[in-house]
């Protein structure tokens, strides 16, 4: 991972879920403010900007495609293409025709999976061992709208 927020970001979005799980733990709170109020728990020594940033961060990998957002918030690129996870995953983006490595990565293998199942969710589809290629459209976005998503060793 490129950036120590990051990895605090994805360990954060973890205890998230571990906390929604819980039924002891108080449900029912926006989860933006859950989010600021586990960042500012868990991370109080940072100062304001870098837990909004978290804050941020944190959000993107529990509601969005994670650490692919910025790319497709990004007018510039015209297309994302992600090889693997983890520290051996790479991140690329097409850019006035050229491609371009980034810095961007996937913590592992389920952060990974998480993005894929948030594209496929919705248009009831799915990648899995019985189905290892799937192609998609993302609803509303112009980068990266068509999606080619396939399982480890499959493309």
């Amino acid at each position: 991972m490129s950036n120590p927020l990051d990895a605090l970001a994805v360990r954060l979005r973890d205890l998230l879920l571990q906390e929604a799980a819980d039924p002891q733990a108080a449900h029912g709170a926006d989860l933006t403010v859950q989010i600021r109020a586990l960042v500012d728990r868990e991370a109080a020594l940072l100062g304001p900007d870098a837990r909004d940033e978290l804050v941020r961060r944190v959000a993107e990998r529990s509601f969005g495609l994670g650490p692919l957002e910025p790319l497709l918030a990004d007018p510039a690129v015209d297309e994302v293409v992600v090889n693997g996870a983890g520290a051996g995953g790479q991140v690329f983006v097409e850019r006035n025709g050229r491609l371009e490595a980034t810095d961007v990565r996937f913590s592992g293998e389920a952060e990974l999976r998480h993005a894929i199942e948030r594209i496929l969710a919705p248009l009831g589809r799915r990648v899995d061992e019985s189905e290892p290629l799937c192609d998609a459209r993302l609803p509303d976005r112009t980068v990266g709208a068509r999606q080619s998503l396939g399982q480890p060793g499959q493309r």
